[in-house]
């Protein structure tokens, strides 16, 4: 029999975006990431060709969580190929997040969830929770996906955090979680709930008290070291599609986390 944990009010819904909202098996997160992200260290941060960018991002990626950080960091390290000149190479995080909204392929690969939208059109209407975007990717780059899905009209421009917003933390550091809630308005880490397919983010979120619903797919098309696990302590509630928000936390709609354990 189900474990059923103690009803909670929630007063804030906080969620990732990339293969969060969308699913990973879209094949949009190496698009970007890869087709896109190491095409513009070749063109602006003076990579011989794709594999030697693509090497170095995921050096760089794996400790630090983010492309814009990992940039950020070699930069400031002097890891980047140097310029012709043979002056230090610096990196533009404002300038990588353009190229992602000009360059990523969003209404080729992305499609509209319409359980999505009806979902959060009725948390929105009838429900006194919050809608809030923390993502480890750039603010503007953020706002795309989120039109392009049809789902930037819920929610509110203070409460979408980008990791523009958060630098120089980002996830899974506990630092970054606790400013967006800060920044929110949610002075009680209980009262909030993490959508996360990173189960570093996850482990994260829990950590500082958050509730935590894992959206889990495909665990093969994720990192090595950041493998989604249902039965890991930290992980609340388990869904395979995030168009199942009101057949596993319905509760939500109260405003309550009132659900049973995995």
């Amino acid at each position: 029999m189900a474990q059923q944990l103690s009803s909670t009010n929630i007063t804030h819904l906080v969620f990732d975006i990339d293969d969060t909202l969308y699913p990973v098996t879209n094949g949009f997160t190496t698009h970007r990431n890869y087709e896109v992200a190491c095409q513009y260290m070749v063109d602006k941060c003076g990579f011989k060709n794709i594999d030697d960018a693509r090497e170095f991002r995921n050096v760089y990626f794996e400790k630090y969580h983010s492309t814009i950080k990992a940039l950020t960091v070699a930069s400031e390290e002097g890891a980047l190929p140097p310029n012709e000149d043979g002056s230090p190479r610096m990196f533009d995080a404002g300038d990588l997040a353009k190229y992602w909204v000009t360059g990523c392929k969003f209404e080729e690969i992305l499609e509209v969830n319409d359980d999505l939208i009806k979902a959060l059109r009725s948390l929105k209407a009838s429900s006194p929770v919050k809608l809030c975007i923390f993502s480890n990717g750039p603010r503007a780059y953020c706002c795309k996906v989120l039109e392009t899905l049809k789902v930037r009209e819920f929610f509110e421009d203070e409460n979408i955090y980008g990791v523009d917003d958060v630098m120089p933390v980002c996830k899974p550091e506990p630092a970054a979680f606790r400013k967006v809630l800060k920044g929110i308005g949610c002075d009680d880490p209980t009262k909030a709930v993490m959508f996360e397919d990173s189960m570093k983010n996850v482990r994260a979120a829990k950590g500082i008290g958050m509730k935590t619903v894992l959206v889990m797919v495909d665990p093969s098309l994720h990192d090595v070291g950041d493998v989604p696990s249902a039965d890991d302590p930290n992980v609340d509630v388990v869904m395979s599609s995030i168009s199942q928000m009101r057949e596993k936390v319905g509760c939500l709609w109260r405003g309550e986390w009132d659900v049973d354990a995995k």
